[in-house]
């Protein structure tokens, strides 16, 4: 049965994210490690980076997240960078600062099992910007929420449905180190083309006219809980 309007917590970053909410508990997990059959966070385990969200929708078929802009994120406080443009996170201390989330009003949306979800975009005051297709590792559910495996390859959409692959030279780089198993590639990248086609096609769960959805002006911006990420 589906679980409406439950707050939650996103947590996110090229190598980990988390979802958690206090009613239902999710949480999110992704991570870029080389473990293929559980995320591998950072060396301890735990997420990277936390994002505040709202829990739109929790069924058998679609899990949908809602984060705010100005919503409270913790990001690691200290961490070693590197890869093709200095943005892959090498290593870090362990402790988390809170900055607010300003890039864009973001709706996530999940089918369960499957290799990708499908973000919306809107500005701050609700100008449609446009699709992310972000390839991932089926979620999977824990006592918490969700862990998901983040695979670095992406695809943004314009509203004409003009697209790109994103962060390639980022995804080849993890591959070269191991992070992401080089044998899948054709597999990850025929993922990324099957999300843009059901984008263009509308088929389900974009056959909903999400490019219209707003979140309830009665909802609250949720924080994360005390002792997330221990």
């Amino acid at each position: 049965m589906a679980r409406d309007c439950g707050e939650a917590a996103l947590h996110q970053s090229r190598h980990s994210t988390s979802l958690h909410s206090s009613e239902p508990r999710l949480a999110l997990n992704v991570s870029t490690g080389r473990s293929h059959r559980r995320p591998a966070l950072d060396l301890s385990g735990r997420p990277l980076i936390g994002l505040p969200a709202t829990i739109v929708e929790d069924g058998p078929d679609l899990i949908a997240a809602y984060l705010a802009v100005g919503a409270p994120v913790l990001w690691p406080a200290r961490a070693e960078l590197g890869g093709p443009r200095g943005r892959s996170i090498i290593r870090w201390d362990g402790k988390y600062r809170e900055s607010p989330w300003q890039r864009s009003e973001l709706l996530v949306l999940y089918r369960p099992s499957e290799g990708h979800s499908v973000h919306l975009l809107w500005s701050p005051e609700w100008v449609f910007r446009g699709w992310y297709v972000n390839l991932e590792e089926p979620w999977r559910r824990t006592q918490i929420g969700f862990d998901v495996r983040d695979l670095e390859l992406d695809i943004e959409v314009a509203p004409d449905f003009s697209w790109h692959w994103k962060d390639e030279d980022e995804f080849e780089w993890s591959i070269a180190q191991g992070r992401i198993d080089g044998a899948r590639r054709d597999a990850i990248r025929t993922e990324g083309k099957r999300a843009l086609q059901r984008i263009i096609r509308r088929e389900p769960p974009l056959d909903r006219s999400w490019e219209e959805w707003r979140p309830d002006p009665s909802w609250h911006v949720p924080s994360l809980p005390d002792g997330w990420g221990e």
